[in-house]
């Protein structure tokens, strides 16, 4: 027992000496590092992210369906890798329900083409009714019309000409009658006649006499009153049957207008009703799918994988289920390369379009190709599928090759270069020379002791940087911080 408290206690010290040593304050040590000249030349900034190879030309293969918009079935696909040539089929789909759509559309193309044939004959008659009822109404306007120059010619002078005689008749009767009283008063005082026929003879000429008023009468009623009466009348049936005729043309055109309509809109029923057809039976067409050109076949669009992976290539396979207009398969032109990537958004205010880069291929070792920047997006997007960062916003950003080489494919990785700026003829130190103190910008330049300096700098790569004030060339700095020393 007592050995064994002995030895307790000595693992114990042991234990309590390891853990001061832990964990007592360490003391900085002096800093050392290495020196490095100021020396004015040239270097290069440079933007280097890694990309992939497309390209710059591909056929997208879809089933580009017009009307057709239902899930389809593949049952027959060519294997992803295959070269295929120009025509050959890559994609056939089950065509039994765009089958049963297109016998409805026929059937509905029918009954819209017995549609505009009714409504052609419903605007026949329609035309046919109006014709009718316009001569009616035009015949009722002439009619009028010859009503009132007949009047005018021929009844209204006949009836003042008939009234003139009979106040000329009664005005000759009371003459005769007022001849024949006189006579008969003259007999009578010889007794040649009976006071009767005297008696008699006056009342005949007071009869005459109320006639020859009456026929005055007669004709001051008619010039007076019956006539204009019988001239308004008539000119008011003018007006009423004009009317007539134009309230009839009007209601004939609103009429003619519905049944032209009618006929417009079965017309284009049919014509919709006949494109929608001719759609359905292209789409049943473009339901075997072949290749516009030769090439190799790539299942989905690569362009669509860097944000949405291979989920969508999945039922790419006899029995899968696509619909229209999905993008399907890629046959690229091999003829004419780009690399796609993504630049971090601390470096994409630096590259612009026509720089150019250096491309290597990871699957080509000792291979160099050199591009052009051709396009810069402005807006952020998602960590292409290769990128494992996903810290940072990137942008995406593409570079046409100046050459294509058969050994490259679609999807090769490669380091890309961007050649930003060539810096001729400055005076440069390394970035490790550089320290940031109490808002300045400062260097140490080696001698007896290390002599601190104020510098201004400019453009820098990931490995020096400008100075454009403070430094000559042929100076040595320190690539540490000697005030970390205490030396000074």
């Amino acid at each position: 027992m007592k050995r064994k408290a002995i030895w307790i206690s000595i693992v114990g010290v042991a234990l309590a000496a390891a853990a001061w040593t832990f964990t007592r304050p360490k003391v900085d040590a002096a800093p050392t590092g290495g020196t490095a000249p100021v020396k004015k030349g040239d270097y290069r900034i440079t933007v280097s992210e890694e990309g992939a190879f497309a390209s710059r030309n591909s056929q997208t293969i879809l089933i580009a369906s017009q009307a057709f918009h239902q899930q389809m079935t593949i049952t027959k696909i060519v294997d992803e890798g295959t070269s295929v040539k120009k025509d050959d089929i890559l994609i056939e789909v089950d065509t039994t329900e765009i089958a049963k759509v297109i016998a409805q559309a026929e059937l509905e193309v029918q009954a819209a083409k017995n549609d505009v044939v009714q409504a052609d004959e419903a605007l026949k008659i329609q035309k046919l009714a109006n014709q009718i009822s316009l001569d009616n109404v035009e015949n009722a306007v002439r009619f009028a019309e010859m009503d009132i120059k007949k009047w005018k010619d021929i009844e209204e002078p006949k009836r003042i000409k008939q009234a003139e005689i009979r106040i000329g008749d009664s005005e000759q009767a009371m003459t005769d009658q007022e001849r024949e009283v006189e006579d008969l008063k003259a007999m009578i005082k010889e007794d040649l006649v009976s006071p009767l026929e005297l008696r008699k003879a006056e009342l005949a000429l007071k009869s005459a006499r109320t006639n020859f008023e009456l026929a005055k009468l007669d004709m001051r009623l008619l010039i007076e009153y019956d006539l204009p009466k019988d001239n308004a009348d008539r000119a008011a049936s003018l007006v009423t049957k004009k009317l007539n005729r134009d309230s009839e043309k009007s209601a004939q055109q609103s009429v003619l207008a519905q049944k032209q309509s009618a006929c417009i809109r079965a017309g284009t029923a049919l014509k919709n009703k006949e494109d929608y057809l001719k759609k359905l039976k292209e789409d049943q067409t473009a339901m075997t799918v072949k290749a516009p050109t030769d090439g190799i076949v790539l299942y989905g669009d690569p362009r669509m994988r860097m944000y949405y992976g291979y989920g969508q290539t999945q039922e790419l396979k006899v029995g899968g289920k696509i619909f229209p207009r999905n993008p399907l398969l890629t046959i690229p032109d091999l003829s004419a390369y780009r690399v796609n990537l993504q630049i971090n958004e601390g470096d994409i205010n630096k590259v612009k379009n026509d720089l150019m880069a250096e491309i290597k291929p990871e699957a080509i070792p000792n291979t160099t190709f050199m591009g052009k920047v051709t396009r810069v997006s402005r807006i952020a997007s998602q960590s292409q599928y290769w990128s494992g960062d996903s810290g940072s916003s990137k942008f995406d950003v593409e570079i046409d090759l100046d050459s294509a080489d058969n050994r490259l494919r679609p999807g090769m990785k490669c380091k890309v270069e961007i050649l930003i700026e060539e810096v001729k003829g400055v005076v440069h130190v390394p970035v490790d020379a550089i320290f940031e103190k109490e808002g300045k910008t400062i260097c140490y330049i080696v001698g007896s002791a290390p002599e601190q300096r104020v510098v201004k700098t400019g453009r820098a790569n990931n490995d020096v940087i400008e100075v454009l004030e403070g430094l000559k060339d042929g100076e040595k700095v320190t690539l540490y911080d000697p005030a970390r020393s205490g030396k000074q």
